[in-house]
């Protein structure tokens, strides 16, 4: 066995009560375990607690044995070479300004020689696909980019066990997907075992072995996946479930669909009735848009290519408007023009009353940016410390309900996301501009954030927000827009935009009537 958790607690330095409770579990040699849970639940906390060098401070009972001795007698060098770590967070892993030096920092520092560390640096480029990166900076890569740049790097040690925590938060769906194809051929092809935390169980619920599922610390179940799907009735773990599996939920254990393949084998579908289907929202052209983009190009260095090449979109006011597309294909580098942290070399966008934001004789465009790391928000000890401090605190604090006394240092992925959108909204903005919102957010606080998102809609409000996750726009927007090669090349309303797609669509719609 590789693992094992015999009644292990821990409690943070200056926690009041523990984080994790009484945990009992074994992960066996080769296993792909999936630890699922609410944000909070202590995910994080439980795959730090298994990797010493990132082990939070706090008091600690009971064991962790790792290949049968306690974790803790590890040495630094087995330590880093066995057991490799990747964050929730990239820039918190990333040490180096360029991803060769990314890849190589880590061996170099055990002692291997330049010509190993260089051959191994290819192999992991090549598994996983990043070839076309070996010469970036680090600063340059998109959110998706540095992750799986952070993936690699932890691979060129060949640890035996892989932690991983939240690793598709930032990847496009196709990214996502070759993520986990990788995963599941490390685990198969080589037999690392794969810990993996994570909110969606998309993609995964097919590879894993075993689901461990956390409820305020404490391992409420720990058995395989169809067994999880049979027996928990957690409603947070059902809305996390991949849709085949939502589907057969009443079927017999050994016959539960997995994946779309097995429930079309089984005959299983969606069925809609026709007058269930959301109303196409038709766009107003009488009424001025909350804000147009008009041919903008803009380029990162003027070395580089066009990372949008001639955009031109008008989003409408009120609405929400979801924009997606690959790893690197500059959403969130629109968002930053939009918002005026970023000033186009060509093109306009322009605001009602036909000004362009970024005039001299600018009006105001009273925009909200949520980053897609929100830490950075963050100034004070406590969340409602930087709450006060805003005109709309006590109005928005609701969002971060529970979250009030925390340090924004010490939440969990999904809790940050809720805390920062509240501080954001206290500044009363007119358009919110969201980077991947539910980035690290269980099931039910994507249905929350959706209701929200449609309240500041109905408050006269306009929302663009951009996306990797295809079933929350699918569920949540009002038009989708994608953008590939520096263009808009679909926007459309969000049902039309998914029955639409060949490939860039959800399971739900795949398997809908």
């Amino acid at each position: 066995m590789n693992l094992e958790l015999k009644n292990f607690t821990f409690t943070y330095a200056l926690g009041d009560s523990p984080a994790l409770e009484n945990i009992s579990a074994g992960i066996q040699r080769g296993d792909f375990c999936v630890i699922a849970g609410r944000s909070g639940s202590g995910k994080t906390t439980l795959l730090k607690c298994l990797k010493p060098s990132v082990a939070p401070a706090g008091k600690k009972s009971g064991e962790i044995l790792f290949d049968g001795a306690d974790i803790g007698s590890l040495s630094k060098r087995d330590a880093a070479e066995k057991i490799g770590y990747v964050a929730q967070r990239p820039d918190e892993q990333l040490v180096c300004d360029t991803v060769r030096h990314e890849l190589a920092f880590g061996m170099l520092n055990l002692g291997y020689n330049m010509e190993e560390a260089k051959l191994r640096s290819a192999e992991v480029c090549e598994f996983f696909g990043i070839s076309d990166l070996y010469r970036k900076k680090t600063a340059e890569l998109s959110g998706g980019e540095k992750q799986l740049v952070n993936l690699a790097a932890v691979m060129t040690l060949s640890p035996s066990v892989l932690l991983l925590d939240e690793p598709e938060a930032q990847l496009d769906p196709v990214s996502k997907n070759r993520l986990f194809d990788a995963l599941a051929r490390l685990n198969l092809e080589t037999g690392v075992t794969v810990v993996i935390a994570c909110h969606r169980l998309e993609g995964l619920l097919n590879l894993a072995t075993k689901i461990i599922y956390l409820e305020s610390g404490r391992a409420v179940f720990c058995g395989g996946p169809r067994r999880a799907v049979k027996t928990l009735d957690d409603d947070n773990f059902i809305k996390s479930l991949p849709a085949p599996a939502r589907l057969g939920r009443d079927m017999p254990e050994d016959r539960i669909p997995l994946t779309v393949r097995d429930a079309k084998r089984l005959g299983l579908s969606f069925r809609v009735e026709s007058g269930e289907r959301r109303a196409e929202i038709a766009v107003d052209c009488s009424e001025s848009p909350a804000v147009e983009v008009r041919r903008v190009y803009y380029r990162y260095d003027r070395k580089d290519e066009y990372i949008l090449n001639g955009v031109t979109a008008a989003f409408p006011k009120g609405q929400i408007t979801a924009v997606t597309g690959g790893n690197g294909a500059g959403k969130s580098t629109l968002l930053k023009l939009i918002a005026g942290i970023l000033k186009p070399q060509s093109g306009k966008i322009m605001i009602p009353g036909g000004k362009s934001t970024h005039s001299a004789l600018r009006s105001p465009l009273r925009a909200g940016y949520l980053p897609q790391d929100p830490l950075p928000l963050f100034t004070e000890k406590t969340v409602g410390a930087d709450l006060s401090k805003l005109p709309g605190g006590a109005e928005y604090s609701y969002i971060a309900d529970g979250l009030l006394d925390r340090n924004p240092f010490d939440l969990s992925g999904g809790e940050l996301q809720r805390a920062a959108l509240a501080l954001v909204m206290s500044t009363g903005p007119d358009i919110l501009l969201a980077d991947e919102p539910v980035k690290g957010a269980d099931s039910l606080f994507r249905e929350e954030l959706g209701d929200l998102l449609r309240q500041i809609c109905r408050e006269g409000k306009t929302v663009i927000a951009v996306s990797h996750d295809l079933d929350f726009c699918r569920r949540c927007a009002d038009q989708c827009a994608f953008l590939f090669d520096g263009e808009i090349v679909a926007f459309a309303p969000a049902d039309k935009f998914f029955e639409d797609r060949l490939y860039y669509t959800t399971e739900e719609a795949r398997l809908t009537e």
